[in-house]
């Protein structure tokens, strides 16, 4: 079945596309050139219009449908055409998008008075009825394909939670697979003692997924002080020294016999300043040792 040309006489060029079977359109007729008495608006969306339709045509040869569609599309808003209508469908249905040929296929019956045609499109809208639906089957039977499941390695799966997107999953429903739609989806795995682990993974219509996880406990870290030995021992030889210093300190104090005040009080000042100068390097030396200590990493035993 061919399409005739615009009952309008708006487009000049000829809108004539392939019949059911397939066959390649025919050249449309050559548009008219507007003469200066006719440089309207009007006259220039009809030259656009003109302009769509021989673009449309030439992309429908070249089995380019969407460039057609487009084509076709621009036309009829330069210059409504019902016959245009029936052009966007028939290039639509040529792309395999028959749903939307079904509406363009409509459109033109609806803006079509008494169409010559009507008892054919209405019987081609059936057919790409059915065309639609065994389409959208096998879609669904594709989409059912496309599923992701979990590869486990390791002994700490059972410990671990499944996290599909916003689904938490259990051991057995992660290592099966899972109907998912085709794109990107985020998958985790986390658990108490476990390192997490979380990424973002496309899944391509019709395949089947498996994401790889080796799960791996959390790594904690501990300090191991250094012993504090030479810093306890300047602190006690410290205050002993400061003891010894008292104890000459009341020595003097009670001594009748000046020489022996003077000889008890220097042994005293000498232990005071013994006792200060250990008391300071103990504090020193206790900042030396704790610099001393490491730091090693702990790993929990897979139980």
């Amino acid at each position: 079945m061919r399409l005739r040309r615009c009952a309008s006489g708006l487009l000049g060029a000829g809108l004539l596309l392939t019949p059911w079977a397939g066959a390649q359109p025919v050249s449309p007729a050559s548009p008219p050139s507007p003469s200066p008495a006719s440089a309207t608006p009007g006259a220039s969306r009809v030259a656009e219009a003109q302009r769509g339709i021989a673009e449309g045509m030439r992309a429908f040869r070249a089995r380019d449908y969407q460039a057609a569609i487009h084509a076709f599309e621009a036309a009829n808003a330069a210059a409504p055409s019902p016959d245009l209508w029936f052009n966007i469908a028939r290039a639509r249905e040529m792309s395999g998008d028959y749903a939307a040929a079904i509406e363009d296929y409509r459109r033109y019956l609806r803006d079509k008075v008494d169409a010559p045609d009507r008892a054919d499109v209405e019987r081609r809208i059936a057919d790409l009825e059915r065309m639609a639906e065994i389409q959208r089957a096998s879609r669904l039977h594709r989409e059912q394909q496309t599923s992701l499941r979990f590869e486990i390695d390791g002994p700490l799966a059972a410990r671990a939670r499944y996290h599909l997107d916003a689904r938490v999953l259990t051991l057995a429903e992660a290592r099966s697979p899972t109907v998912v739609p085709p794109g990107e989806h985020t998958v985790r795995v986390e658990g108490d003692g476990l390192q997490t682990w979380s990424a973002r993974v496309r899944v391509r219509e019709g395949e089947p997924m498996g994401v790889y996880v080796s799960l791996q406990p959390e790594t904690r870290y501990r300090t191991i002080p250094h012993t504090h030995v030479l810093s306890y021992i300047a602190g006690g030889l410290s205050l002993a020294s400061l003891a010894a210093s008292g104890v000459y300190a009341l020595r003097a104090v009670a001594a009748d016999d000046y020489d022996q005040q003077v000889s008890r009080a220097g042994r005293s000042d000498v232990f005071l300043g013994l006792g200060v100068g250990l008391a300071v390097g103990a504090v020193i030396t206790y900042f030396v040792e704790r610099g001393l200590s490491r730091t090693e990493m702990v790993r929990e035993a897979p139980r």
